[in-house]
């Protein structure tokens, strides 16, 4: 089990605001726990070793990719891709100009998933797993 770093009696710092993660440059070529803490960084801490298959699995994801420095955005100035950098609440949905209708099922021609597990094109579809796979529900 990872040490984690926030212990009993530990000053917490209140924000006001709900459960955000940072969106930018950094975020990629790290992994992370659920509150952004590098995991990389705490196995060295506290000197647990990860398993073959989870370095070898993640090999790919810890390539660093370089963006440099993000720039520094006011109000009225053009954006453009990759000059995002800021804090979005875990649980507020990404804006929309519109919603497209949900009207074209997607059917895999397994009737099994079909019946079980109905779907439309562009909509979010789960994949089900059995009890013992670890999968439930990604």
């Amino acid at each position: 089990m990872l040490a984690s770093w926030l212990m009993v009696n530990e000053p917490v710092l209140r924000t006001h605001k709900p459960l955000s993660v940072e969106l930018g440059p950094g975020i990629l070529g790290n992994i992370f726990d659920g509150i952004q803490r590098p995991l990389k960084t705490i196995a060295k801490r506290s000197g647990v070793v990860m398993s073959t298959f989870f370095v070898v699995y993640l090999s790919q994801l810890l390539r660093k990719i370089y963006f440099g420095q993000p720039k520094k955005i006011g109000e009225g100035d053009l954006v453009t891709g990759g000059d995002l950098y800021a804090t979005w609440p875990v649980r507020t949905p990404c804006p929309v100009a519109s919603k497209l209708a949900a009207d074209t099922p997607l059917l895999t021609g397994q009737r099994v998933l079909d019946a079980l597990f109905p779907s439309v094109l562009g909509g979010t579809c789960v994949i089900p797993g059995d009890g013992n796979s670890d999968n439930q529900g990604y």
